[in-house]
């Protein structure tokens, strides 16, 4: 139960930690989820997730994000936990150009205090491409500690693909690699992680279906017993044909989402229900308030 619903928080803007620790825009659940791709130009989100009870009324509230968007490009994005108390605010800069490319992600705590910077260096011949991310970590609760500083080199090939990330410690000695393999048509088949001694940490496996959407998203890591069999774990995805999820599987766990639109199409109140056992379960209610650009 608390993988699925670590998931659905997930779907409803809470993957921001999950996102800190990808420092490539490619990565971002932000910029690839169908969640966040909206139809007409978008001023601001604002989005609470709820718990359902068994007559589909909302219950508690567990989470609140809100995002801000200036010509169709995010600028903020606020977390509130309000189970755990805790806020996160992300703040993105983009470089000056025709062509969107990010400058800068910062994050701040409640107290408005930055912990994380990463600015982005680019290709000269390949001027669109990420080739270096410059990182810093701000210990808060020190007062006078300067910051951790490490970078992470993208490694593009001939053509401007991207084949890995390195990531450097402060001290410039390696720390982990993400590489990449891709399908003929472009797209990222899968995601592998290495520590600094080149042992296999975890492959991230990606499937797609019609329309170049992602339908399987395979992870395996390995046991922490050695002897036994790496551990796998499979989320399947359907799709209606408006292109939201309408069902998802996480291992044995179905769920189905059923959605309600606003005039412009995009979904305003989206209620997940577990299938077990043949029964639908009411497990939880998420409502966005949009507000669009004039």
């Amino acid at each position: 139960m608390k993988k699925v619903f670590i998931f659905c928080i997930c779907m409803s803007y809470a993957f921001v930690q999950a996102q800190n620790f990808d420092y490539h825009p490619a990565d971002w659940p932000l910029l690839n989820d169908v969640d966040f791709k909206f139809k007409s130009t978008v001023k601001e989100v604002e989005s609470t997730t709820y718990s359902m009870n068994e007559k589909e009324e909302k219950t508690e509230a567990w989470q609140k994000d809100v995002l801000v968007f200036k010509n169709n490009l995010i600028h903020k994005w606020t977390q509130e936990d309000l189970q755990f108390k805790q806020n996160f605010t992300q703040v993105y800069t983009y470089m000056d150009g025709d062509v969107p490319k990010f400058k800068s992600r910062e994050i701040f705590d409640a107290k408005n205090q930055l912990i994380d910077q990463a600015n982005y260096i680019y290709d000269k011949e390949h001027e669109d491409l990420i080739t270096e991310i410059q990182v810093k970590e701000f210990a808060t609760h020190l007062t006078d500690a300067p910051p951790l500083e490490y970078k992470v080199d993208v490694v593009l090939d001939k053509n401007g693909q991207r084949q890995k990330d390195i990531y450097y410690s402060p001290t410039g000695k390696l720390k982990n690699e993400i590489r990449l393999t891709y399908y003929p048509n472009g797209l990222v088949a899968s995601k592998q992680r290495y520590d600094r001694e080149n042992n296999w940490v975890m492959t991230d496996s990606i499937v797609y279906g019609p329309m170049m959407r992602k339908t399987k998203d395979i992870i395996v890591y390995p046991n922490q017993n050695p002897e036994e069999e790496p551990v796998l774990v499979s989320m399947e995805y359907t799709y209606a044909k408006n292109g939201l999820i309408e069902e998802f599987k996480l291992q044995e766990t179905e769920m189905e989402f059923v959605y309600k639109l606003d005039e412009k199409g995009n979904w305003i109140e989206r209620r997940s229900y577990m299938l077990e056992k043949g029964a639908r379960k009411p497990y939880q209610l998420i409502e966005r308030k949009i507000t669009y650009a004039k």
